[in-house]
């Protein structure tokens, strides 16, 4: 197997994110993962499992609202994929500063750090069906299988 170029996945140990290592690893690349906290086995073990992860993996401590904290994760990076998003839905639920704020400023931050890197070549963006669910309009049938897309 061809030894690929390094891309970096933050949030790695999501759910959509953690697939997204499994088949990078898959296909040969060599990855850096960040996540809230490396040494919590019981949330990155399942990472650190896959095949080809003792060789071509290495967890990140990366705080997503803490400026700065990719800037040395990204260095020889060629490829970000944006996975993590902040999950603190404070007392009071205040959507607008506790999801949205946090999710801008630190997808502001990743993109500052993967343009700091200069070896960044493409940053891939998702997000979840959560921010949907967020939307007073939103709602969901159990028994439907509507197709939720951007109009939503």
């Amino acid at each position: 197997m061809a030894i690929k170029k390094i891309v970096a996945v933050t949030g790695a140990n999501g759910y959509v994110a953690s697939w997204l290592v499994k088949v990078l690893l898959e296909q040969g690349y060599h990855m850096r993962g960040t996540v809230r906290n490396p040494d919590d086995t019981a949330k990155v073990g399942h990472l650190l499992e896959l095949p080809g992860a003792k060789e071509r993996l290495t967890l990140h401590k990366a705080d997503l609202l803490e400026e700065g904290a990719f800037d040395d994760i990204f260095t020889g990076v060629e490829g970000v994929f944006h996975l993590a998003q902040p999950t603190r839905l404070g007392p009071d639920e205040d959507r607008e500063k506790d999801m949205v704020h946090p999710a801008v400023q630190g997808t502001i931050d990743v993109l500052s750090s993967a343009a700091k890197a200069r070896t960044v070549k493409r940053v891939v963006y998702t997000s979840s069906h959560g921010i949907l669910s967020m939307s007073e309009a939103a709602t969901f049938p159990e028994d439907s299988h509507v197709v939720v897309d951007e109009s939503w």
